[in-house]
């Protein structure tokens, strides 16, 4: 987490710097605040976090486990019919989530996600930053190697399950309560996923499924 957040902070450093040379460090810290949700540096940041933490994860696993590294993580194939279950447990959950959004009179989709959409200079990359790094270093990260920890410990499977999709809502920090709470009970069905099919691969699966969903209502309700 400490080497998440300093490859986002190298990366915001970067590419402020580079784009308005000449600004002293208070005013830096100023502009990096009014751009928190800029879409160019959410995709760069997203893409270089995912590439470097991702590789640190398969690090130290592959050093401490070596030919059970792969296993540890949950990197595993699944059958179709499990692939199935756990999509349809999936898609009920999403539409649940999505009927309670509207009901209360929520925004189907986010505030900052719209913000960083239309900031994005490659929506192209953001979407692959979304789709597709993220997922794979979100779960590689929760549902691999905090998971498996946490699953061998005395709380058991299902105290990994709900540890894991908490500390994967806390990372979400840009949404607000009920956001965050959405987050939480997608993180039970991915966490009970990886519980019982053993497979980190369908949980970035699904993953990628959310954030694809989520990218979908945003070009739709823009």
């Amino acid at each position: 987490m400490f080497l998440f957040m300093l490859v986002q902070a190298m990366v915001m450093s970067f590419y402020l710097t580079s784009t308005h040379p000449g600004l002293d460090p208070e005013e830096l810290g100023v502009l990096a605040q009014s751009l928190a949700y800029d879409g160019t540096i959410i995709s760069y940041a997203t893409l270089a976090t995912a590439l470097v933490c991702s590789s640190m994860i398969w690090t130290v696993t592959s050093r401490q486990l070596q030919s059970y590294a792969l296993s540890y993580l949950g990197v595993l194939t699944f059958s179709r019919n499990q692939a199935t279950y756990w999509v349809l447990w999936l898609g009920a959950v999403l539409l649940m989530l999505d009927l309670i959004t509207v009901v209360t009179g929520r925004p189907l989709v986010a505030e900052f996600m719209q913000v960083a959409y239309s900031t994005a200079n490659s929506k192209i990359l953001l979407c692959i930053a979304v789709v597709i790094a993220a997922p794979i270093f979100e779960e590689l990260l929760c549902r691999g190697f905090l998971f498996q920890g946490l699953r061998r410990s005395v709380l058991g499977g299902s105290g990994a399950v709900v540890i894991t999709a908490a500390a994967w809502a806390i990372i979400h920090q840009q949404y607000d309560p009920f956001g965050m709470f959405s987050i939480f009970a997608l993180g039970l069905v991915l966490g009970f996923t990886r519980w019982r099919t053993g497979s980190v691969l369908l949980t970035i699966a699904m993953h990628a499924m959310i954030n694809l969903v989520a990218t979908i209502q945003l070009l739709l309700f823009q």
